[in-house]
């Protein structure tokens, strides 16, 4: 599924919060590229996936494909559903943009140290 198809199928309050996710990854990466990573729905940066969009029972999952950078960020993310590899949230509860932003640097860094 592409981000488009997520934002599409999502209630007005959810594709908001996808569309946000979306913008912030995007400047911060205006060059990369959409893919699958996964089975997720992700930005690639250099051929790596960046972040990624999931679907569940209870809304959406970030997965920033790194268990290093959910540790960094996890008091960050006290009332949002957290597991070593991705963050839950839904339309009535987006994930803060200061957050999202800095789990994308965190992951550009951890990129950009593998080249």
């Amino acid at each position: 599924m592409t981000f488009a198809e997520l934002i599409d199928a999502a209630e007005a309050d959810g594709a908001a919060a996808l569309r946000e996710i979306l913008r912030l990854a995007r400047a911060a990466s205006p060059e990369a590229d959409e893919g699958v990573s996964y089975g997720v729905a992700a930005l690639l940066h250099q051929g790596q996936p960046l972040i990624g969009i999931g679907t569940n029972a209870k809304g959406y999952a970030l997965f920033p494909f790194s268990g290093s950078v959910m540790s960094v960020v996890v008091d960050d993310l006290n009332g949002w559903r957290v597991t070593k590899g991705s963050v839950g949230f839904d339309g009535t509860k987006p994930l803060p943009s200061e957050v999202v932003e800095r789990i994308i640097g965190l992951r550009l860094a951890e990129i950009a140290q593998r080249k």
